[in-house]
Parts: C-alpha cells; sequence; structure tokens
C-alpha cells in the first residue's frame, strides 16, 4: 500500500468515525424511526467504532483509547432502541471492560452501568438490573460536573426499579 493511499485511509477514518457517530445520535434521537432507520442507526454505530479503532498513532492516545468504551456503549444504546436486549447487553458488558482496561477521560463508566441496567431491563432480569442500577447510582455520583451528573441522572431515572434501588441505597 503506498503512503498516499494510507494518508487517504487515515484521513477517511478520522472522518468516518465522528460523523457516523453523530449520525447514529440523530437516528436516536428522531421520533417514529422506519426498520431502515433503525437498521441504519446500528450499522452506523458499528462503523464509527471501526473507524476509530483503526486510528491507533494517529490521534492522540486518551481519545484513541476512550473510543473503545464511548463506542460500545453508544452501540448498546441502539441496540436498546430497538430492543434487542441480548445485544444491548454484550456491548453494555464490552464498554465496561475497556473502561476497566484503558479508563475514558471524562466518560464516565457509570453510562456502562446505565446501559447494563437497561438491558437488564429489557431482559426482564430484576435482580442483575438492580445491582447494574446500583453501581450506575454509585459512579454517577462521582461525576464532578453538576449538569453532566444531573443529565446522568435524568437518563438513569428511565431505569425499571430506579426509585425502590435510590431509596435503599
Amino acid at each position: 500500500m503506498t503512503e498516499e493511499i494510507k494518508d487517504i485511509t487515515i484521513e477517511g477514518h478520522k472522518k468516518f468515525g465522528p460523523d457516523l457517530y453523530m449520525r447514529t445520535w440523530e437516528l436516536m434521537e428522531k421520533e417514529n424511526r422506519t426498520p431502515d432507520e433503525n437498521d441504519e442507526m446500528i450499522q452506523c454505530a458499528h462503523a464509527s467504532l471501526y473507524h476509530w479503532t483503526h486510528l491507533k498513532g494517529h490521534i492522540d492516545d486518551e481519545k484513541w483509547r476512550n473510543a473503545f468504551a464511548i463506542g460500545h456503549s453508544q452501540i448498546s444504546y441502539a441496540y436498546l432502541e430497538v430492543g434487542n436486549a441480548e445485544r444491548a447487553l454484550y456491548h453494555a458488558q464490552r464498554c465496561l471492560e475497556y473502561f476497566e482496561k484503558y479508563g475514558a477521560g471524562g466518560f464516565p463508566d457509570a453510562y456502562g452501568y446505565d446501559n447494563l441496567a437497561k438491558a437488564y431491563d429489557l431482559a426482564g432480569e430484576t435482580e442483575k438490573r438492580d445491582e447494574a442500577t446500583r453501581k450506575a447510582i454509585e459512579a454517577g455520583n462521582k461525576i464532578e460536573d453538576e449538569n453532566f451528573r444531573n443529565s446522568f441522572f435524568e437518563e438513569l431515572s428511565t431505569v425499571g426499579g430506579y426509585e425502590e434501588v435510590k431509596a435503599g441505597m
């Protein structure tokens, strides 16, 4: 492969990783998505992570490491949106594995536990859901930025059993 083609490939990864990440969120926020848009949302989430992971040595190391946890979190959310608990759970667990392996800068592990709690909720596994919710609350309380923390808890409060778990802590 020539250097010119490598540069084009790296530039493509730099463009498509963030673009596909943003497209995924656009589709997630859209009301009344069609089945084709659901497919596109999942494809974009996977493709975004694919592009980010090919940038080692071409972007800041911390940003590259963060991409793994953030990317799996987004993929988990996409699967939650379409009601696929098994795939959402898998990617929530991968998010937490990468968070443990690399850390994730300003991206708190609380979101991994939020994904996990929602996936268990969708799967009807209430005991595991409640344990993941407890861990999400504990991790969420460590988010330093008040607005970020409030936004996180607003999102987490949509998990079934949230109020009962919170009251029991």
